[in-house]
């Protein structure tokens, strides 16, 4: 039998800097230039490049060592990434934009039987403009990865397949799993009226082999043969489960060609993820294989094995194949051990055209036909994120990859649907093909950017997020802007499906000290400088601010990480108690640059403590607690809800939790059993009085079955000393809104004003109480806003220009702090603002003060704007300032319209006055 050649090493490359390649006719006679031996896969990024090419050619070598006659030849370009033409002794073959998968060319005319034969491979990646043949990056089906810099090698083999009248250039089998049969899908290059025998071979799990032998006649060239076995009886591929069947189809006078697959149904419906007609929870992380070549750091060994068999052990369920295609070896892999995949082109964020779309549709047709038999893929992506060239182009791509496989789901737009904790939020809405409905539905993917720590109006709002048709009453002033909110009625009466939440993830940073000694040979990337810079900025800053409480910089990380893996934990659980929630996505399995909201760092080492929490949170059954109040007043009651999340078949169960004070006293306790359903289940809302005892409690819960602890939760609230807020309010004059603070009367003209809401203040009233601070006073200042601040500005009354931004969240890290102050006694200080402070965390923070200001509480945001002087930002939360003979105090806590109703608000408020006295 005719065997194919495999061209993996042995190959000579070199730039073309000057781009003469062409025109010298490098594809005839290899240049006279220093040529290096390399081997795939190969990047440009791997050789010295002083000059900046973007332009390299491969040259291979090779004589033929046939076996068997041969009379057609195929030479398939595995991975070439991302422009690329090929010759062969001279002869163009073709070209192919983009890489990532694999195309075939006719190869026989070219071919030299006898003699050395010259494989010569230009390939082109984006120049210094950012282009590639006067085609801007974001016109370019490359992905979101590749649009930032110069991504371009040989990345997979070559091969040259040769045939006798036919050449097999795909296998394909498309289960249905209701019918109990397959479909056997056989593209060939051959020509007309082609005749032959054809052997199909099955072979079970048992290694039992099944032989079928067909006589096939195709018609017209490069034709496809169909052939449709029953398979009763099979057994089904599951993730707890994977069972494959081997198939080999076999033709005289060219290589056979062997795949394996797996029976098994997959659909979406509303939303719904089924797999072998079941619904299940999506439990997902964005896997990019390419990983260690997306940013500065050379490529280096990765046991993609054991990195898919951590991701299976941690409890997901599915990878996204993020950037661009996963490449077979992965496939394979995730047919093994039994892990879902959504397989994604690179079309992120492309604005269309004629030819982008032509482009789009080439690298679906090879991706389908490539991968279409692996069992593991539940679904094809055909653009990642917004982009014209999806929203514009959306039911034309699904339907044209529906027509390529109309056994799997098609998403448009996975992550349609954005909302943040800066103000941000875009509605573009995605779609998907439901394949047994044979029809396209809207699809909402959400990509959620959210603060943390994680309020209880944040948890309130992702319960009841797109399950109510009045979701702008679930805006907790934090997330999103009004035109998203605006939309978010119409997009209710459009959309009756669930949501996947696409992209969730927030810092979590490991040891960047390991980091750094682990990348140390690499330590003239530009990633390990910024992170070495901000490092630096970070432990000066630590010092000169007088942060004392953590030591260095590592300290603060420890406290961060503990700090997001507690909010991801609760962001998690409040989805679970949402009945629209159909799923998640973890951002990305590794971190890149400054972006740490990878599973493990640049070196693919897990965050060891990341992993024990996703491990915890997957499980098909967990329990947790949620706080309705977490500094609930002195002698009032706290109410915990408790909530089971049951996919896994539990039935009878039984809880004791018991409620501990702050000297550890057991306060309150209690145990009831009860059997659950399938999802989420209420267990109950408890509710005991906290008495007199003020300080933090603790909660804590276990779930068991048949006496086996199968659960464990724990909840913490916060009594803040008692207020009398009344005799508080006597001393000071209120301007601007306190809704719960009405029913107080107030001083006029007392000598400590309070101004909450200053764009609703009248000027003239402002100018007053800045006036009187002036002459000895005291000014306190609400949160101010963008709007507050240029209202404070424009009256030009404080002697010096306010600035300020958000500082709620984001994909690199933004943290607040609170110092050893009077401000806080008898509170949770100093430290990070943990969960005991989620309900008043600032939202907006001073860009900065005068030198003479005495801060009290400030933030920390990690930033990764290109070019950027500073890796972080430093903000001002609560600042006292001289102002005259008198002082004015910034208080950017959200406290003074929560006056009345929240415990923590009141202590923080009576604390504030020593301060303006």
């Amino acid at each position: 039998m005719a065997e194919i050649a495999r061209f993996e090493e042995n190959w000579e490359f070199c730039f073309d800097p000057s781009g003469i390649g062409i025109e010298h006719q490098w594809y005839r006679q290899k240049p006279s230039v220093p040529l290096k031996k390399i081997h795939t896969p190969h990047l440009f990024s791997h050789e010295p490049n002083p000059e900046n090419a973007f332009i390299g050619y491969y040259f291979r070598e090779f004589s033929l060592n046939l076996k068997e006659p041969a009379k057609r030849f195929l030479l398939r370009i595995h991975s070439a990434h991302p422009q690329c033409q090929v010759w062969l002794n001279g002869e163009e073959l073709g070209s192919r934009f983009p890489g990532h998968v694999s195309f075939d060319l006719e190869a026989t005319k070219a071919l030299k039987l006898t003699g050395t034969n010259l494989l010569a491979i230009r390939i082109q990646g984006l120049d210094k403009q950012g282009k590639i043949q006067d085609q801007p990056a974001i016109e370019l089906p490359l992905g979101a990865p590749f649009q930032k810099g110069a991504y371009a090698g040989l990345l997979g083999p070559v091969d040259l397949v040769p045939g006798s009248k036919a050449i097999i250039r795909s296998v394909n089998v498309l289960p249905d799993f209701e019918a109990d049969r397959i479909t056997i899908e056989t593209r060939f290059l051959n020509n007309k009226s082609f005749q032959s025998e054809a052997t199909f071979d099955i072979i079970n799990p048992d290694g039992e082999t099944g032989t079928l032998i067909k006589n096939i006649r195709l018609d017209k060239e490069n034709g496809l043969y169909a052939l449709t076995l029953q398979m009763e009886g099979a057994k089904v591929w599951s993730p707890a489960s994977p069972t494959l069947y081997t198939l080999k189809v076999s033709v005289p006078g060219t290589p056979a060609v062997q795949i394996r697959f797996g029976m098994r149904g997959v659909e979406v419906e509303k939303g719904n993820f089924k797999l072998n007609q079941a619904s299940f929870k999506v439990r997902g992380v964005g896997y990019p294989w390419f990983f260690p070549f997306l940013h500065a750091l050379p490529a280096f060994p990765v046991d993609i094995r054991k990195e898919l068999q951590t991701i299976k052990d941690s409890g997901f369920n599915l990878i996204r194949a993020t950037g661009s295609p996963l490449p077979p070896a992965v496939l394979n892999l995730c047919d093994e051990l039994g892990l879902l995949v959504l397989q994604e082109t690179a079309c992120f964020n492309q604005k269309a055209s004629k030819e982008g779309l032509e482009w789009v549709k080439a690298q679906l047709r090879s991706m389908v036909e490539r991968d279409g038999y692996h069992p593991c893929i539940f679904g094809w992506v055909v653009g990642a994120e917004n982009g014209s060239m999806v929203l514009e182009n959306g039911n034309k791509l699904l339907r044209f990859t529906a027509d390529l496989d109309p056994t799997r789901p098609i998403f448009s737009n996975l992550g349609s649907v954005y909302l943040d904790s800066q103000g941000g939020g875009k509605i573009d809405l995605g779609k998907v093909y439901e394949p047994l409905a044979t029809q396209i539905s809207p699809f909402e993917g959400h990509k959620l950017r959210l603060g943390y720590p994680v309020a209880q109006r944040t948890y309130a709002m992702l319960s009841g997020y797109c399950s109510s048709k009045e979701g702008k009453t679930l805006a907790d002033g934090i997330h999103g802007n009004k035109s998203y909110w605006e939309r978010y009625n119409y997009l209710k009466d459009e959309i009756a499906g669930k949501i996947l939440v696409d992209g969730l993830g927030v810092p979590t940073f490991g040891n960047p000290a390991e980091l750094l000694e682990a990348t140390k040979k690499f330590s003239s990337s530009q990633d390990c400088k910024d992170l070495q810079k901000l490092l630096q900025e970070l432990a000066q800053g630590i010092k000169d601010k007088g942060l004392t409480f953590w030591k260095d910089a590592a300290a603060f990380m420890a406290d961060s990480d503990t700090l997001g893996r507690a909010a991801l934990t609760r962001q998690i659980e409040a989805l679970l108690t949402n009945p629209q929630f159909s799923g998640y996505l973890m951002e990305a399995w590794s971190d890149h640059c400054l972006h740490f909201t990878g599973i493990t760092d640049w070196m693919r080492v897990p965050k060891a403590a990341l992993l024990d929490v996703l491990k915890r949170v997957n499980k098909p059954v967990h329990v947790f607690a949620e706080a309705e109040d977490r500094t609930p007043y002195v002698s009032s009651s706290a109410a915990i809800k408790v909530h089971l999340f049951n996919e896994g078949h539990l039935g009878d169960y039984a809880v004791q939790f018991r409620v501990k004070g702050p000297n550890g006293r057991v306060w309150h306790q209690e145990s009831l059993s009860g059997k659950a359903r399938p999802g989420i289940n209420p267990v109950g809302r408890f509710k005991f009085p906290v008495g007199l005892e003020r300080g933090r409690f603790t909660f804590d819960l276990v779930l068991t079955r048949h006496n086996k602890e199968i659960g464990r939760a724990e909840e913490i609230f916060f009594v803040p000393p008692e207020v009398k807020l009344d005799s508080v309010l006597k001393k000071v004059s209120l301007l601007g809104n306190f809704p719960d603070a009405v029913s107080y009367s107030t001083m006029e003209d007392a000598p400590i004003t309070v101004v909450s809401g200053i764009r609703d203040v009248p000027e003239d009233a402002l100018r007053k109480a800045l006036d009187r601070a002036s002459h000895g006073a005291t000014l306190i200042l609400g949160p101010l806003t963008d709007e507050d601040m240029r209202k404070v500005n424009g009256i030009k009354a404080l002697g010096t220009e306010l600035n300020c931004f958000r500082s709620t969240g984001g994909p690199q890290g933004n943290y607040h702090y609170l110092k050893a102050s009077p401000a806080f006694k008898d509170l949770p200080a100093p430290g990070l603002v943990d969960q005991i402070f989620a309900e008043v965390q600032p939202i907006w923070s001073l860009d900065h003060l005068p030198a003479q200001a005495e801060v009290h509480a400030g933030s920390i945001n990690f930033l990764t704007t290109p070019g950027s002087k500073s890796k972080i930002r430093w903000g001002v939360d609560l600042a006292v300032t001289p102002f005259g003979k008198g002082k004015v105090i910034f208080c950017q806590f959200d406290i003074f319209t929560r006056l009345g109703k929240d415990a923590l608000a009141d202590a923080m408020f009576a604390n504030l006055i020593p301060l303006a006295r």
